[in-house]
């Protein structure tokens, strides 16, 4: 029946597949008392079709347009248990790829479009099941414009408000920065459904490492930025030398500016300081650098339930404080030898 009702959506275009997501751990069902779930279903449909169903996200109670997807089913097979069909244009052949280089609809602290960058500018589900950037990196393609001797910070938000970049280098935790908001570390197994022969991801275990936190962020001055920023000749030798690998292969001067993202999920860790101060919230520290790509990388937990990220910005590049030194000529003038004395 249900295909039935999807093929018309279709047109003229093909189908990648079908992606399933699968929602555990919901509020507790007064009929069953047992938490609720759900099962998203994401299916092919043409822009047309998506169109005529005007679709919105919801952004602090407003709705906001979106071409991207939209529900056309939403129904309850048992007792709090839903089901959930989502129509996108991301899961038809040849479609995908023309949404690759455009912004993706979500949230934004101004309520327009969030855009997705790194492995995939897609939901990590919707994404297994769609073509993949060779690159794994994506860049912006309407860049707001610069302003006159621009901050750090002015730079930081004009380049990366509304975005998320996420990292899967780890076998195990994928993480997802978004500016502004949050720090996160989840993983995702694969589910087979024998009945329906469809593999799904399954939300597994996730970890907020930090949120952000505007009132401390942004108080102090423009002046006071450089009190942020770390240099390669104030670093340890060790410390140093890594830095400068990293300046040479991102572009830059290998300087980054920092910020702490504060007051993530409790940590239970067993080290002896968390256990004396009964659980401590986790916490991130992200480092802004001058680079080639948006990208997030070099995760890894410096101290017990404390993590350190590494986010690139192609446009700091041209900030004075991340700009590489030029080099220095010298000129070497010889003379000829007088014998005569």
């Amino acid at each position: 029946a249900l295909d039935r009702k999807m093929n018309p959506l279709l047109g003229e275009e093909k189908p990648l597949g079908i992606v399933v997501d699968t929602h555990v751990g919901g509020g507790i069902c007064e009929s069953t008392n047992l938490p609720r779930t759900a099962q998203v279903e994401y299916r092919c449909c043409s822009p047309q079709s998506v169109a005529q169903f005007k679709p919105h996200v919801l952004y602090k109670g407003n709705p906001i347009p979106s071409d991207i997807a939209s529900i056309v089913q939403l129904d309850e097979p048992t007792v709090c248990n839903y089901h959930i069909v989502v129509c996108t244009p991301l899961l038809c052949d040849g479609l995908a790829e023309e949404y690759e280089d455009g912004p993706q609809t979500a949230f934004s602290k101004q309520g327009v479009a969030k855009t997705w960058y790194g492995n995939s500018n897609r939901h990590p589900s919707v994404a297994a099941a769609a073509k993949e950037k060779k690159n794994g990196a994506l860049q912006p393609t309407a860049k707001k414009p610069r302003k006159e001797n621009e901050s750090i910070r002015d730079t930081i938000e004009r380049t990366m408000d509304g975005v998320c970049l996420l990292s899967n280098t780890n076998e195990w935790w994928a993480y997802e920065f978004c500016h502004g908001h949050h720090v996160r570390q989840y993983h995702e197994g694969k589910v087979f459904d024998p009945k329906s022969g469809v593999t799904s991801l399954q939300m597994e275990a996730q970890y907020w490492l930090g949120k952000y936190d505007a009132d401390r962020l942004e108080s102090f001055e423009r002046e006071e930025e450089i009190n942020y920023v770390v240099n390669v000749t104030e670093l340890d030798k060790a410390t140093a030398s890594a830095a400068k690998v990293q300046a040479n292969s991102l572009r830059g001067s290998g300087a980054y500016f920092y910020q702490e993202y504060m007051n993530g999920q409790e940590c239970d860790g067993t080290d002896p300081d968390v256990g004396a101060k009964g659980g401590a919230p986790r916490a991130t520290t992200v480092r802004y650098f001058c680079g080639p790509t948006f990208a997030l990388s070099n995760v890894r937990e410096d101290a017990t339930c404390h993590y350190m990220i590494d986010v690139t910005i192609p446009d700091l590049c041209e900030h004075p404080l991340f700009r590489k030194p030029a080099d220095k000529k010298k000129i070497i003038k010889c003379l000829p030898l007088d014998d005569s004395k």
